[in-house]
């Protein structure tokens, strides 16, 4: 392929994606998704071994609700408790040009599901919930809908092309700002010795809440699956590793953190149910986030 027409590429285009500024073929994850604005348009091909345009997602796909669409008071289900909860949906889609992974749904079963959801929510009755698996802000609204507008719904897109699955809150609680996310890469390490690739965190959002005069910063994940597979416990050590990141500095400020969602692995301390042990070192690094051997 050529580079000559890369001067007046559009953004986002094969040329574009395919050659970097100089008119020259990328040849390498790190220069393929060398940061953020490259990593919104392009990604990396291992099977092509090249740089390629990420697919045009479709209008429902582009809606994020970053921001609240009500104030709500702040007031808590529970008087002086502040209860969270973490879900993963498992595929909450709106049935309308699903990637091929995704159970396929009619209508109705896409009303039934969202009407399933907002049972359990309600029976939870908590006062901040994220999700995983969801779509996008529009089958969020719906389920926020079936709540009686007592919550807002909040997501912000992530990078994961393949599977179009985003985190997202709905909470009763106003935040004090728009949800943010972390665009920062990583080098994939194992035993030591970098991998020559490298991570980001594709499904995670940072929240901010004042709750009765304290700071709260949530950071809500859904890490690498598969346990057991050695290349996906490296992308997940290497995800937790950005996680560390984002909570030393909102300790730095002084804020509270607390982080939930589907991390994809067990912790050492609180066994699974059937006592499964971890497979990666994430809820340790997530708990020592200065690497210092105290939480």
């Amino acid at each position: 392929m050529s580079c000559d027409e890369r001067p007046q590429a559009t953004r986002g285009s094969e040329v574009w994606c395919r050659c970097n500024s100089r008119g020259h073929l990328i040849s390498a994850v790190h220069s393929c998704e060398a940061d953020a604005n490259r990593q919104r348009f392009c990604y990396w091909s291992r099977e092509l071994s090249s740089c390629l345009p990420r697919q045009a997602p479709t209008t429902e796909n582009q809606v994020d609700c970053p921001k609240a669409l009500q104030s709500l008071p702040t007031t808590l289900h529970r008087p002086g408790l502040l209860t969270l909860a973490a879900w993963n949906v498992e595929w909450l889609f709106d049935g309308i040009n699903d990637p091929l992974p995704v159970p396929q749904m009619d209508a109705a079963k896409v009303s039934s599901k969202i009407q399933a959801v907002a049972a359990v929510l309600q029976e939870i009755g908590a006062d901040i919930i994220h999700f995983a698996e969801v779509e996008n802000c529009r089958i969020l609204n719906l389920v926020a809908e079936r709540l009686n507008g007592s919550y807002n719904p909040l997501m912000i897109s992530g990078t994961d092309t393949h599977l179009r699955q985003q985190v997202a809150l709905l909470t009763s609680v106003s935040p004090t700002a728009s949800l943010t996310r972390s665009a920062e890469r990583v080098e994939l390490v194992a035993h030591g010795r970098g991998q020559g690739e490298s991570t980001g965190l594709s499904k995670h959002l940072i929240a901010d809440f004042s709750i009765a005069g304290r700071q709260l910063e949530i950071l809500g994940l859904h890490l690498k699956a598969q346990p057991h597979q050695p290349d996906a416990r490296l992308k997940r050590e290497g995800q937790a590793r950005i996680a560390q990141s984002i909570i030393r500095k909102a300790l730095e400020m002084g804020k509270d953190v607390i982080v939930l969602g589907d991390l994809n692995d067990f912790d050492s301390e609180v066994l699974g149910p059937s006592g499964e042990v971890p497979t990666s070192s994430v809820l340790r690094m997530l708990k020592d986030v200065d690497d210092d051997g105290r939480p």
